[in-house]
C-alpha cells in the first residue's frame, strides 16, 4: 500500500500540471490507479457504527431510491393506440422520470452542486425530430427509433433548475441519452453546437483567463423573439436575444447572444457580443489551487489499517475540495457498500464529479458504471465515451474495455 501511496502522490502532481499527457504518463497511471483499487479494497466498516456517523447526509440524490428496475411500474402499452398516445405513456412512466433524475444527478454533478434533500423531476416539454422516422415497435415499451428532446425542471434544496437531454430510440436497449446545455436556449440545435464551440473562448477573456480549462456552462436564459430589430449594425427578421452564463475556473460570466434570421439570409445566424472589458464574479465553485499530499497519503495509510473515523473526515473533506483522488476513493466506497449500504446514486455522482475535474481514474469509473449498469440502465454508448476520455489521459485498461465493449457489439 506504501508503495502504490508513493506514485499517487507523483500522479496528482501530474494531474496539477495537466493530466496524464506526456512520457512517461502511462506507467504513472497504472500505478495511481492501483492506489485507487487499494484505498477502495481495504476498507471495510459496514458494521462499524461509530465510523458511520461521521458521513454527511446523502449528497445531491437524497431519499432517490439505488437503482430500481426501469421496466417496473411503467404501465403497460396498448399496441392498437395511437403512436402519440403510447408516447405520453411512456413519457409518464417511472422508467423515464428515472432517466430523468439520472440526468438531473449528471448536470449537478457537472456543476458540482450538492444536495441533501429528495430530487423531485417533472417532464416540462418533448418534442419529436422529424427525422429519422420516430417508431415505437409493438413489443418495447420505450421508442425503438427517433429522436426526442426533452426539458425537464429538477427541484432539490429549495433550487429549481431548468434542464435539457436528447434521447434516441433503440430496439434492444433502453433508449440512448446525451445531456445537453442547462437552461432554456431556444437556439436550433445546429447554431447551439457553434454557439458553445465559441462563447467559451469569449468567456475567458471575460473573465481574464486565457488559459482555463476547466470551462463550463452553467446556465442559458432566452428573452421573448422579436421582429425587425436592428443592432450593432445588424438588421434582424427575428431575433432572440439570449443570456449565457459560464463558469471559468471559479469565475462566473455572463455573454450576451444573439440568433435568428437576418435581413437578406435564408438560414440562422448568431453574434456573440464580446464583453468590453474583464468583468466577472466568484461562482462559489472550488478549483483546488494545492493538495496536501503528505496528508492525503496518510489519511488513505489510516484507511488500510481500518481508522475510518479521522480518514473518512478528510477524505471527505478534499472530495469536497475538488481533490479528484478523493472524490473517486469516495465514489468506489459507496459503490462497493464500505460506508454504509451500497449507494449508486452517489457513488454515479461522485465519479463523474471527478471524471469532469478531468481524473481519468473516475472517468474509467463511470465507463465501468454505465457498462455494468449497475446504477440505472446499460449504456455502452455512454460507456464507450468515457472509456475513450480515460484513453485519451493514458488510461490503458479503459483501452481494454473499451476494446471489449467494440467487440460485443459488433456480435
Amino acid at each position: 500500500m506504501k508503495s502504490s501511496l508513493s506514485f499517487l502522490a507523483i500522479s496528482l502532481t501530474a494531474f496539477l500540471l495537466g493530466g496524464c499527457e506526456g512520457k512517461g504518463m502511462t506507467a504513472i497511471w497504472i500505478d495511481a490507479r492501483e492506489a485507487v483499487g487499494n484505498a477502495i479494497a481495504a476498507v471495510d466498516i459496514t458494521t462499524d457504527k461509530q465510523s458511520l456517523a461521521v458521513l454527511p447526509p446523502k449528497e445531491a440524490v437524497g431519499d432517490v431510491k439505488t437503482n430500481p428496475d426501469p421496466e417496473k411500474g411503467r404501465p403497460t402499452p396498448d399496441p392498437k393506440s395511437s403512436l402519440d398516445k403510447r408516447f405520453k405513456i411512456y413519457l409518464e412512466s417511472s422508467g423515464f422520470l428515472r432517466r430523468l433524475q439520472e440526468a438531473a444527478i449528471t448536470n449537478d454533478a457537472y456543476l458540482t452542486r450538492e444536495c441533501t434533500s429528495s430530487y423531485n423531476v417533472t417532464l416540462s416539454e418533448a418534442k419529436r425530430q422529424t427525422k429519422p422516422t420516430f417508431k415505437m415497435a409493438e413489443d418495447t415499451p420505450h421508442p425503438s427509433a427517433g429522436v426526442w428532446h426533452v426539458s425537464y425542471t429538477s427541484r432539490r434544496c429549495g433550487e429549481t433548475a431548468l434542464y435539457r437531454a436528447i434521447f434516441g430510440g433503440r430496439t434492444d436497449a433502453p433508449p440512448n441519452m446525451r445531456i445537453s446545455t442547462p437552461g432554456n436556449s431556444t437556439a436550433p440545435r445546429g447554431i447551439a453546437r457553434q454557439i458553445r464551440a465559441k462563447i467559451k473562448n469569449v468567456a475567458m477573456a471575460a473573465a481574464g483567463l486565457q488559459h482555463c480549462k476547466d470551462r463550463r456552462i452553467v446556465d442559458t436564459r432566452s428573452e421573448p423573439q422579436e421582429k425587425d430589430v436592428r443592432n450593432n449594425e445588424i438588421e434582424w427578421r427575428q431575433r432572440t436575444a439570449e443570456t449565457w452564463k459560464l463558469d471559468i475556473c471559479g469565475r462566473l460570466v455572463e455573454i450576451a447572444v444573439h440568433h435568428g434570421l437576418r435581413v437578406g439570409m435564408q438560414k440562422p445566424h448568431f453574434t456573440i457580443i464580446e464583453a468590453p472589458e474583464v468583468q466577472w464574479t466568484p461562482s462559489g465553485r472550488i478549483t483546488p489551487k494545492e493538495i496536501d499530499l503528505p496528508r492525503l497519503e496518510a489519511a488513505l495509510t489510516k484507511v488500510a489499517a481500518g481508522d475510518s473515523r479521522a480518514s473518512l473526515d478528510y477524505l471527505w473533506s478534499e472530495a469536497r475540495r475538488e481533490v479528484p483522488f478523493a472524490q473517486t476513493v469516495i465514489a468506489g466506497l459507496l459503490r462497493d457498500g464500505k460506508i454504509g449500504e451500497v449507494d449508486m446514486d452517489r457513488a454515479a455522482y461522485w465519479a463523474l464529479r471527478a471524471a469532469y475535474g478531468g481524473y481519468p481514474a473516475a472517468m474509467e469509473m463511470v465507463g465501468d458504471i454505465y457498462a455494468s449498469g449497475s446504477w440505472v440502465v446499460v449504456d455502452r454508448r455512454l460507456a464507450a465515451a468515457w472509456y475513450r476520455r480515460a484513453v485519451e489521459r493514458g488510461a490503458t485498461s479503459a483501452k481494454e474495455k473499451l476494446d471489449a465493449l467494440a467487440t460485443t457489439q459488433l456480435r
